[in-house]
Order: C-alpha cells, then structure tokens, then sequence
C-alpha cells in the first residue's frame, strides 16, 4: 500500500479483495463507504456514500444522463448531501441543471480558482488546505491555490480523500502545469494515497512522472471514453503508473463502472457492466 510499511497495512486492519471483471459491482446499503467511478464515457461522475451521506463529485456529460441517472438510483440516493464541481468543463457539468432539479443539493463547492459563470445556488469556492468532513470521511483540497494558471483544466479542485487510514487522491482534469506546482508544494497538503483518480482522463498531458511519484498509488482508476472519442488513455500514463509500482489500473473504458467500497474494515474493488 503506497507510503504504507506492512506493519502500517496491519494497523489500518484493511483486508484488500479485488474482485474484477466477471463480478458485478452492486450497491451495498450496509457499507460502511462506497466510492463509484460512473462510466460517463468522455467525462467524469463519481458518487460516494459514508455515514448516511452522499457526496456526488462531477455530473457527467449530458450524453451520459441514462448511465448517470442509473448510478444514482441503483445507489438509492434520495438527497446529494455535498455536489462538487471540480471545474467548468461540460463533461463534468453536464447533468447539473437535471441533478439540481431532481435531487435535494445541499452545499455545491467550487474551485476557487474558476468562473462558472451565473451563480449556483448554495455555493462556496475552495483552496488548497480547505477541508470538507462527512463522519469519518475528511476530504482535503489539494489544488488550486490563489494564483490562477491559464487553463482551465489546470484551476481544477484536486482532493485528498480520507477514510479510516485508506486514502484516494482525486486529480479532476489537472495537468502539467498543476502537477509540477503541486509537487513542489507538497509539504503543505500530501499527495500520497492508495488510490488515484487519473487527472484528465488518462491523457498524456497528465499523470506526469513527478507527480505519479509523489503519490504512489497502489491501485489507479481512470475515466476515459474509447478509442474513437476524445479523452481516451494514453499508453505513457499507463506506462507512468505501471514504472512508479501501481499494481492495478482499471478504466471505466474497459471496465465500466468502478467501485471501491469498506465493510466492516475490508476494501473491495468491483467492476459493473
């Protein structure tokens, strides 16, 4: 487990099962947490459950609405406690006006670094070192910071995601230009994690080397359309993952959707058709 030695694995009491490819991933309404990567195609929408909350970070495109939609009824989420729109991009926002009017929101966050455009309702902007807590789920943001970089893609919110030892770094559409600023920051907020979310759906403008290396994933999960749309993965992210140690990768392209979930201080990772 990325930064952990085996006596830190034991004391975290985490019991990794992966259970891949021929096993569906199904909402378990007794987990303790969920995280699920929805297969939007070229996009991102990632649900997750702790303590009697939900959390929905990203919405999607709006050519996904049906996989979306799916996700959150087969999840039986009744109220989004916390929307989080990681930036502007119509691929992570584009099911927001059919979420705000079929869901009750409760508070909608926002970088801090981007323009929306008109106001959302019950909105706050965040920077680096803000944090969110949901029970026992402490999520941490570790971009942007104050000075705005010139793309978009790059004022993407990054989170550090934190629950009962296990951990999950949340890239959003970051790229170059992020990740270097990051790294050399990284004594203020850490970048380690068991998981990462590859940032900008696994294009070789992101998961730079640098970066890879100063998270150092055990598992990784990408976001990505196939081969015939915009925002597939490139072998160099792969290849970036696969040199700094990480010993699994999944895709939504290949794999669907994703889900990572904790019961009674087991890890499971599935994949849904």
């Amino acid at each position: 487990m990325t930064g952990c030695s085996a006596a830190r694995f034991t004391r975290m009491l985490l019991l990794i099962l992966l259970v891949l490819f021929s096993v569906p991933a199904s909402a378990d309404a007794s987990a303790s947490f969920y995280a699920e990567f929805v297969d939007v195609g070229a996009g991102d929408c990632m649900l997750m459950g702790c303590d009697g909350y939900t959390i929905m970070v990203d919405t999607g495109p709006s050519s996904a609405l049906a996989q979306v939609s799916e996700a959150l009824s087969r999840n039986k989420v009744s109220m989004i406690d916390c929307l989080i729109l990681t930036h502007p991009h119509p691929d992570h926002t584009g099911n927001l006006d059919y979420i705000t009017d079929r869901y009750a929101v409760g508070t909608v966050i926002l970088s801090g670094a981007a323009d929306y455009g008109p106001d959302i309702r019950n909105s706050r902007k965040m920077f680096r070192g803000d944090t969110l807590t949901f029970g026992d789920l402490v999520m941490t943001a570790v971009w942007p910071d104050e000075t705005p970089l010139p793309l978009i893609n790059d004022r993407s919110l990054v989170f550090s995601v934190s629950y009962e030892g296990f951990t999950m770094l949340l890239a959003a559409d970051a790229e170059t230009e992020a990740e270097s600023v990051m790294v050399a920051g990284r004594h203020s907020v850490s970048l380690k994690a068991d998981l990462l979310k590859a940032g900008h759906h696994g294009m070789a403008t992101s998961s730079t080397w640098p970066f890879v290396m100063a998270v150092q994933p055990e598992y990784a999960i990408i976001s990505c359309a196939g081969p015939d749309k915009t925002a597939t993965l490139s072998p160099l992210t792969v290849e970036n993952l696969s040199d700094a140690g990480t010993s699994l990768i999944l895709s939504t392209m290949n794999n669907g959707n994703i889900r990572v979930e904790i019961n009674d201080r087991q890890l499971t990772i599935s994949t849904r058709r």
